[in-house]
């Protein structure tokens, strides 16, 4: 029972004597650097979209119109022809022969792909940041259209027993679909980028809301109100898929960031100055600028310098035990990065691998780890001499 108790003291006199982590939640944006940049004579740019398929609909109106005549043309000839018989004859192929009079042939209208304001929806979803749109010593960005490509509506069906022994019945329709695109850039004269998204050729399937019958389904839904929406649902999706794909590599995007600031708590020691290096990354990030001074942002990089030459890992109750100095590794990290210093940032990197880090401390380090390898890249693919 001492024993016990004795145990149960040193655990209490170890919880309360121990230093610990304190975050403090902070929020910055910053601009995220190409990771392809585009040449340096480029300064603006201009979009366009161009509809791939529209020769084969023009061809398609064609034939519509060439069947439409045909037709037409044939029923005046059988018309002309009928009105020549005598009227004996016509009651003859009534009766024996079950000939009706002739009817008009109807030419079933072939469903048209959408046709689109490219101006405008160039305007809309075409754009790349950091630059201005126009015409002068621009990229031409551009995507091709390939269309809806998809199965017609198919009605799909389930059942649930209830507990009191009804049974509840769901109609919906379903179409798989794909709707290539083709994305082209070019500047100077040079075809810098000309893709097509593997995403694009995937099928996808789309589920239309549910009802709880075949009659009220298909009431609700006309076939091709469905076709429309899984239209525009798939152009949508993948135009902003494309100017994403491109503004992550092309452009110099505006990124909103959310993390923290490591500082320390403990009854034992005094952590006013990694208080005062939270305050200062804090007053840093109101008007951060990646090619600034950035004045603030050093003075607490020096604070947390200053406070790991402290450092003892053994030392549960040391002022910069495992906990903090870990945390602090951490900040090193991110802001370091912050003012392009990515020798310092790398360090602090080697560092954490150096106290090899447990699974929970890996969970917490292996997004600023991402964070740095991505932020590195962009920073040397800007800056090659």
């Amino acid at each position: 029972m001492k024993q016990l108790f004795l145990l149960c003291l040193i655990m209490v006199s170890t919880s309360l004597f121990s230093q610990n982590t304190k975050k403090e939640k902070v929020k910055y944006t910053y601009t995220q650097l190409p990771m392809d940049p585009l040449p340096e004579s480029v300064t603006s740019y201009s979009s366009t979209i161009v509809i791939g398929y529209a020769e084969e609909e023009a061809e398609k109106a064609r034939k519509y119109e060439e069947d439409k005549k045909d037709a037409e043309e044939a029923y005046a000839q059988e018309r002309k022809e009928y009105k020549n018989k005598s009227l004996g004859k016509k009651v003859l192929e009534t009766a024996l022969l079950g000939k009706a009079p002739p009817e008009a042939s109807v030419v079933e209208k072939p469903t048209f792909k959408p046709t689109y304001n490219t101006e405008a929806l160039a305007n809309t979803y075409l754009k790349l940041e950091g630059y201005e749109k126009g015409n002068e010593n621009s990229v031409l960005y551009e995507v091709t259209l390939g269309g809806l490509r998809a199965t017609d509506p198919v009605i799909k069906n389930s059942s649930l027993k209830n507990k009191d022994g009804t049974t509840t019945y769901e109609f919906w329709y379903e179409v798989v679909y794909t709707y290539p695109m083709a994305v082209r850039l070019e500047a100077d004269g040079e075809e810098i980028l000309n893709e097509t998204y593997e995403a694009f050729e995937t099928e996808k399937l789309y589920q239309t809301r549910k009802f709880k019958s075949d009659r009220a389904l298909r009431k609700a839904l006309p076939v091709n109100t469905v076709m429309q929406t899984v239209d525009n649902k798939a152009f949508k999706e993948n135009m902003s898929y494309t100017n994403l794909q491109i503004n992550e590599t092309y452009a110099f995007m505006a990124k909103k960031r959310k993390t923290v600031v490591y500082t320390a708590k403990g009854k034992k020691h005094d952590y006013t100055d990694l208080t005062k290096a939270y305050i200062a990354v804090e007053q840093g990030l109101v008007d951060y600028d990646a090619n600034g001074e950035n004045a603030e942002i050093k003075t607490a990089i020096a604070i947390w310098n200053s406070a790991l030459e402290e450092m003892d890992l053994e030392n549960k109750k040391a002022r910069i035990n495992r906990k903090v100095a870990f945390g602090l590794h951490l900040n090193q990290i991110e802001y370091n990065i912050l003012i392009n210093d990515y020798t310092a940032a790398k360090t602090a990197i080697n560092n954490i691998l150096l106290m090899n880090p447990s699974k929970a401390e890996d969970k917490k380090f292996e997004p600023y780890r991402d964070f740095f390898e991505d932020m590195r890249d962009r920073y040397d693919a800007n800056n090659e001499d």
